[in-house]
Formats: C-alpha cells, structure tokens, sequence
C-alpha cells in the first residue's frame, strides 16, 4: 500500500533549531588568491575538481566556444573540445560539469542542429562521443557518477522521454532505464550508488548496482529538485490544497521514511544544490517580505538537524549554484552597493562570514569549491582596459 508523503510526514518528528545569519568579519580567512587563465571572452562559470579546472573559452575566429582544461600542478592549459563541428550548448543554460576523472557537456552542430553528449577522459586524453540525432531524438542533463552516465533523450516520434545509462569505457551500448511521457523531466543526480530525478509530479531512484527504479513520492502535488547526499534523498514538494506551500522533505533511502526539514506559504521556491562531499544540504530560498522578494541562503545540519539562514538580500543580489560548497564552507556571490559583486565564504564551524576579495567580480558567475580551492570569474583593468581573468583562492590551515 502506498503511504502519502504527508501522511508519514504528520507523524514523524524532528525537532530543526533556526539561527540568525552568521557573523561578518572584515579579516580574511589564511589563504592564497591565484590567477588561473585570461578570461576576456568568458561568461561562463569555471568548475573544478582536485587540480583539475575547466571553463569555456571564446573562439577567436568564430562566435562559439571551446572548453578548455588547466592542471594546476603543471600549470598546463589544452583544449579538451576537440570537434569542432561540434561546439559547446551553452544556450541552453547548462554548465560545464567535472569529476575526478570525466568532464562532459553537451554540444550541437548549429547547421545541422544535432545535438550530442561529450564525455572527455582525462587518464586516456580522449572524448566519448554519443550522437542519437539521426534518430530524430534530442540529448540534454548528462550527469557522470563514477563510471556511470545518465542523459534524457527525447525521441519526437514516441513523444516520450528516455533516461539513458552507459558504462563508460566498456563496448555495451546504452540502455533505457525510464521512460516518461512528461516534458518536466529533470537533471539527473547520482551519487553513493543511486540516481534520482523527478518528472514534475514524483520522485524516482535508481538503484545502480540492481539497476532498479523505485516510485519514492506518490502525491498529487509536485516535485522539485531532487538530489541524493549521505544517504537521503532531498526535495521540494509544491502543494496548491488547502493552501499554496513549499516544503523541503529529506528521504531516508535504507529505511525508507520521510523527514520534513522547512517549509513557507505562498507563491515561493526553494532550490537544492548538489554538493556530495558536503555534511551540509544547502539550498536557496526565493520569498517576499512585504513588497521586496528575497533571496535567502540556507544549511541544514543533517547529523544535529539544525536548520540556519546564512545570507540574504533582495533577489538576484545573489550568485549560487551547483558546487558552491564542501564539507563545512559555503560561497557565493553578492551583489554590494557599487553594483559590483562580491565573493563570500561562510565557514560553518566558525559560524563566521567573510568577504574574500575586494576585486568586482563578474556577477553572472557562480563560485565552484572542491575541497578548499574556490575558482570564479572577476573583472581587471588591465592595460587601459577591463579584461575578465578566472581566479582561484586556496583555503590555508584549518
């Protein structure tokens, strides 16, 4: 018998502690800020993952892009996009997206509209290629957990949407592990051995090892932002009856129960990020209080179920994203009063704010951070002219 979500919900209890934003400080944390690339005809984020950053780069001759790869032990800087009748998707939103092994994107001939999935291998300094396009369907969400790949391809004579997995560096094709007739079906996230997703109207896991999909949510309302993070699956649940709410649930995947963690009224949002090396699930909140909408930054401690506010500030002053955390650090950037933005870094065990440079950085970037290493994108005067540079700033001491 299947159990509503609320239902469970009404009965189980967890007692969530609301703090005030943390402290600002004026000092900056130990730590040492570095220049990663010339970034003049950059608008995109950078990402990173151990020593490895990657961003896209303006073609010189054309009006598209590269990606392209620094190590920063070796200091070295190649392009791993090596088609170029292929080049980089980035209308469509989507980030670059980077594992300690793989980056991958996708990417589209735009004479032809094909569209493709690219996979590059850093060990073997190769790309993967996975092009359906002449089988009238269309590629987007690719996502990378281990050696697993997941995508959605829409196959326009079936009118339906397939999640696609591949083994990577293994000679079986992909296979269809769900098929939805929904056009709100989105990213995928996979972590610890899972995938999930939702299709507007529930959540779904997939379970990689049994290569099983379970129905986790059965409402009438709908499902936001599913992703996976020590163990739980976190989303949003958007209900219309007897009232408009937003409420943030958290699903235990070992003992199958329900958890709720925050919830508002009215027309609002709240957005998750994935972050899997974090002990923290951080997510945005879009609100009102009176006339003015807000943005407000949130963490909720899953081992001592403390829920607190880091940031907040009129809406769109605020830069956040995918990546914008590890185990205990936050960042993103805020717009101050000159229009120009700033990074910011909250430390949660110092409970402790701090603004790391004083440069303007470009506000459409989001801060990427894996371990104590942030990269971004920030505004120079360079020469009698205003250049964009990608810059890291490493963490030092505790």
């Amino acid at each position: 018998m299947k159990i509503k979500v609320s239902a469970i919900c009404a009965v189980l209890v967890l007692s969530i502690l609301v703090s005030p934003a943390g402290t600002m400080s004026i000092s900056t944390p130990k730590g040492e800020k570095f220049l990663i690339a010339d970034a003049t005809e950059m608008e995109f984020s950078p990402a990173i993952n151990g020593n490895n950053v990657v961003w896209f780069q303006k073609l010189e001759t054309n009006w598209g892009y590269r990606v392209m790869h620094k190590d920063l032990n070796t200091g070295i800087i190649t392009q791993i996009s090596r088609n170029d009748e292929y080049l980089p998707y980035i209308e469509m939103g989507h980030d670059l997206y980077i594992t300690s092994k793989y980056c991958y994107w996708l990417a589209v001939n735009y004479d032809t509209h094909r569209v493709i999935v690219v996979v590059y291998d850093f060990n073997q300094k190769r790309d993967i290629i996975y092009d359906y396009s002449q089988e009238k369907k269309y590629l987007s969400w690719p996502t990378v957990h281990d050696e697993n790949l997941f995508f959605w391809r829409y196959d326009s004579r079936t009118r339906k949407f397939e999640l696609m997995m591949d083994k990577l560096n293994t000679p079986q094709n992909p296979k269809v592990v769900f098929v939805s007739p929904y056009a709100g079906v989105s990213p995928i996230f996979a972590n610890e051995g899972y995938a999930t997703w939702t299709d507007s109207t529930d959540v779904y896991l997939y379970d990689i090892n049994h290569e099983k999909v379970t129905k986790i949510t059965d409402t009438p309302d709908s499902e936001y932002y599913a992703m996976i993070q020590n163990g739980i699956v976190w989303y949003s649940l958007y209900e219309t009856y007897p009232e408009i709410r937003h409420t943030l649930y958290g699903y235990r995947i070992k003992e199958g129960t329900y958890f709720k963690v925050h919830e508002r009224t009215g027309q609002y949002w709240q957005y998750l990020a994935f972050n899997p090396d974090s002990r923290l699930t951080v997510f945005l909140e879009y609100y009102y209080e009176g006339q003015h909408p807000y943005y407000s930054i949130w963490i909720y401690d899953q081992k001592k179920g403390v829920l607190k506010e880091i940031a907040k500030d009129r809406s769109y002053n605020i830069r956040w994203g995918h990546g914008c955390s590890t185990k205990d650090l936050v960042v993103w950037i805020q717009r101050n009063s000159s229009g120009n933005g700033d990074l910011k870094l909250y430390d949660y065990n110092k409970d402790t704010t701090y603004t790391l440079t004083d440069s303007s950085i470009f506000y459409s970037c989001v801060p990427k951070m894996d371990n104590k290493t942030i990269v971004w994108i920030e505004i120079a005067y360079n020469g009698g002219n205003w250049t964009k540079q990608i810059c890291g700033f490493t963490l030092k001491g505790e």
